[in-house]
């Protein structure tokens, strides 16, 4: 019938977009390490007493970019959910599962820009003591070492925080894919 033609077609474009966000994750995963690593390169430059931060050892302060946060593909959930279609997922778990997933992402996405708005003031801080023009050496004041060690946990803590979320939503995206899969293989 061409309601559950619509169906299989909405579930596959959702499989999609699911499986969109999941890679996603794992470049926001990996790009996140690699930001630690450098986090605890600095923290152990200045542990030793040195005040001198070589380019690998500046990046934990430079570096924090926005592009991971583009992430969720939910333009066809969207369709769904503002045209009050919904009640065409026919499967009511995965109903749910779909909505609790969205609002869970809705969620990480106003952590997310509250924090980075927070660590963007703490960097702007940062910028009016210390001069980033040195790229090959970043000259960093006793005065200012506190500071430094300060915006790099408050990042490690949030990067952390962030992580535990996706991570959790990554486990209900892949419940979801599952699902989806399932009933797709059933009809």
């Amino acid at each position: 019938s061409d309601t559950n033609a619509l169906y299989v077609e909405y579930l596959k474009d959702l499989d999609v977009g699911l499986q969109t966000d999941s890679l996603y994750y794992e470049y926001a995963n990996n790009y996140f390490k690699t930001i630690n690593e450098k986090i605890d390169s600095t923290k152990s430059v200045l542990a030793t007493g040195k005040y001198r931060l070589n380019v690998y050892s500046q990046k934990s302060i430079r570096e924090l970019t926005d592009w991971y946060r583009a992430y969720i593909s939910n333009s066809v959930f969207e369709e769904l959910n503002n045209s009050g279609r919904l009640n065409v997922i026919k499967n009511k778990d995965l109903r749910h599962n779909l909505i609790s997933y969205y609002q869970y992402i809705d969620f990480v996405k106003l952590q997310d820009r509250s924090i980075n708005q927070s660590l963007a003031r703490m960097k702007e801080d940062l910028l009016v003591k210390i001069d980033f023009q040195d790229t090959d050496l970043l000259e960093i004041s006793e005065q200012s070492v506190f500071q430094i060690n300060n915006y790099i946990n408050q990042k490690q803590a949030y990067i952390n925080g962030y992580l535990g979320h996706r991570s959790t939503c990554n486990q209900i995206n892949i419940e979801i894919r599952n699902q989806i899969r399932t009933i797709l293989r059933n009809n």
